[in-house]
């Protein structure tokens, strides 16, 4: 335990570094301009290559943490190390509603979770249709009442992403407006007299920590 709060504070602190040099940078910086600070005579700069060299070595810091930033963002994961495999469905098979069943060979890192989408044909856009249950001792997952959508005939597909903290949060805004466009379309309904077919628009674009798995085409029942 005591090890693992060593850990994580160690981590907030590497995390925050590049903020801490920036603003110990820009310190730097404003101190030679001013010529340090000269009230009450508490840290005077008078001599100008001191201040040049605080201007230097300011820039430097910030310089740095700037470049620093970038490398400590997280590596995208590599979907084949998990295994994941829709294996029900099937490829080609007619669904409406569908659980989804898959296999998977070790667990997801911390903040990921496995999502199912239904992907357009000839299209990137997809909409989220499902969070799947992991056993892992089993190495199967399960994400149950997936919907197709559509009309009788379409062809779609049904995906599986591993997905992180930043895909999780533009699905769960996502699925909040689809219930609040579900709620708006049955009042216009009340109101006109006249059923509305008006879905709301599929994800256009994924986000750097959605990386898909794997993928089968299905047509809708």
């Amino acid at each position: 335990m005591a090890e693992d709060i060593k850990k994580t504070i160690a981590e907030k602190l590497i995390d925050s570094l590049p903020a801490l040099v920036t603003v110990s940078g820009v310190a730097l910086i404003v101190l030679g301009l001013a010529g340090g600070i000269t009230y009450s005579g508490w840290l005077p700069i008078p001599d100008l290559a001191f201040r040049v060299i605080a201007i230097v070595a300011g820039g430097a810091f910030v310089v740095g943490a700037w470049m620093w930033a970038p490398s400590r963002k997280t590596t995208r994961i590599e979907a084949s190390a998990y295994g994941i495999r829709i294996t029900a469905p099937r490829e080609g098979d007619e669904v409406n509603t569908v659980d989804v069943r898959g296999t998977i060979k070790r667990a997801l890192p911390d903040n990921y979770s496995l999502r199912l989408f239904r992907v357009y044909p000839g299209s990137s856009k997809m909409t989220p249709v499902g969070k799947a249950t992991i056993d892992v001792s089993a190495g199967e997952w399960t994400a149950d009442q997936c919907s197709a959508g559509g009309k009788s005939g379409d062809r779609r597909a049904i995906a599986a992403f591993i997905v992180g903290q930043s895909g999780a949060a533009l699905i769960d805004y996502h699925d909040s407006a689809g219930k609040v466009h579900r709620q708006t379309m049955r009042e216009l309904e009340k109101l006109t007299n006249q059923k509305r077919d008006d879905w709301l628009p599929a994800i256009p674009v994924d986000t750097p920590d959605m990386v898909e798995c794997h993928r089968v085409s299905i047509k809708v029942k």
